[in-house]
């Protein structure tokens, strides 16, 4: 048997297979930017500060995780983040 004749005698598997391939690039591309370490309570002062655009002109929200594990957050997430890991004082 030819190696052309499985993809002519079985157009489903072919199918099935293209449709694997494209959810695996798309898992591979979808995949977030890895963020800076979340740190443990009392090892750091996690900022995480969006904003509105590439310059930076406007904040637009923020999520601080404090070293005595309490947090806050306001406004929106977007596509421009500025993290910052901060010792605990």
């Amino acid at each position: 048997m030819k190696r052309t004749d499985l993809v002519h005698r079985s157009p489903t598997r072919l199918i099935a297979l293209a449709c694997a391939l494209f959810l695996v690039c798309l898992a591979v591309v979808s995949v977030p930017k890895a963020s800076a370490y979340f740190p443990k309570c009392g090892e750091g002062e996690l900022r995480r500060q969006w904003y509105s655009d590439a310059e930076h002109t406007t904040l637009v929200g923020t999520y601080i995780y404090y070293c005595d594990c309490t947090y806050s957050r306001w406004g929106t997430q977007s596509g421009y983040l500025v993290e910052q890991l901060l010792p605990c004082p």
